[in-house]
């Protein structure tokens, strides 16, 4: 059986979407076993009534603390299947992926697989500014990776195996999860082919810059992240591509120290001025909004890093809507 696990919170733009690509995956694929199920994250806008539209669509409330690990745990011990498919709630996959990695009598023939996506980006309005596909690397070739994201199929005694996601990180769940399944010698095969459309929202905008710079938001996927996986060896392929300038403030301000020379750190100014116009290029605004966004961050994951220490929730408050 093939358990569809779609989770969300306030997706009522995209969830209908989601869960009839789901109605169409089962219908071109001729899937016979499956389960589909919905764990929405106390959602305020009408997640739940459309969920409830869906047939056959079994819904989960969570009415206590939320993240994303707790939504996909519930999802997990609630369902039946051999096989997990986890899906967020603004996607929608596409139906001819399931030939790329199950075979003629629907065995998935890998422990834990996902494929390319395609971002769908919307501004404030929900008009569609761009399309663009997330993973780039993977387009002519598939990889074996040591992270994921919210988008997977995997074996079930796999995610076991682990106990599913670590309900400390209220954000980058889905890289803690990757990686501790890479230190036990299990990595995602990323597909070339297209596996999903994903309607979001430009990250990189100057409100959602600081929307997750005041949340703390980058103290889960650096600071928590960087220390549970300090030894382990996959972890040293993500921190210079995802984190240059925090390494050059350490090396600088350390030989700072040692030489007692200060003004070394104006080679780390010039490190934070330097990555933003290779990034953005022309955007002259968002440039100048990101050079003190970088230097608050960098410093405030180093010393997330030292002092911050967030707790796993045990115990999840849910009811069964349907």
């Amino acid at each position: 059986m093939i358990s569809f696990i779609v989770i969300g919170r306030n997706e009522e733009k995209h969830l209908n979407k989601c869960l009839w690509s789901i109605h169409n995956t089962i219908t071109c694929n001729s899937i016979k076993k499956y389960e589909i199920i919905y764990v929405d994250s106390n959602s305020s806008d009408n997640s739940i009534k459309i969920a409830n539209r869906i047939p056959q669509v079994r819904i989960f409330k969570i009415t206590g603390y939320y993240n994303a690990a707790i939504a996909r745990n519930i999802g997990a011990n609630e369902s039946l299947g051999e096989i997990l498919y986890f899906i967020d709630g603004d996607m929608e996959i596409i139906p001819e992926f399931l030939r790329n990695v199950f075979d003629e009598k629907l065995n998935l023939k890998y422990n834990f697989v996902s494929g390319q996506l395609e971002d769908h980006i919307y501004d404030n309005n929900d008009c569609l500014i761009g399309k663009k596909f997330h993973c780039k690397n993977v387009l002519q070739e598939e990889r074996f990776l040591a992270v994921t994201g919210g988008l997977f199929i995997i074996k079930r005694e796999i995610w076991f195996s682990i106990r599913g996601m670590n309900t400390k990180f209220r954000r980058s769940q889905d890289q803690d999860f990757g990686l501790r399944l890479a230190k036990k010698g299990i990595l995602l095969l990323r597909k070339k082919e297209l596996m999903a459309i994903h309607h979001t929202i430009n990250y990189n905008s100057k409100l959602i810059l600081k929307e997750t710079l005041l949340k703390g938001d980058n103290l889960y996927g650096r600071s928590v992240l960087y220390r549970d996986h300090i030894f382990n060896k996959y972890m040293y392929k993500r921190i210079p591509k995802s984190d240059p300038t925090i390494i050059i403030l350490l090396l600088l301000a350390t030989s700072a120290i040692l030489f007692q020379k200060p003004i070394l750190l104006s080679l780390y100014l010039l490190s934070i001025i330097i990555a933003p116009i290779v990034k953005f290029g022309k955007n002259i605004s968002l440039i100048l909004y990101r050079i003190p966004y970088q230097i608050i961050r960098d410093i405030s994951v180093i010393f997330a890093f030292i002092f911050y220490y967030p707790k796993s929730i045990k115990k999840y408050q849910y009811k069964k809507i349907k």
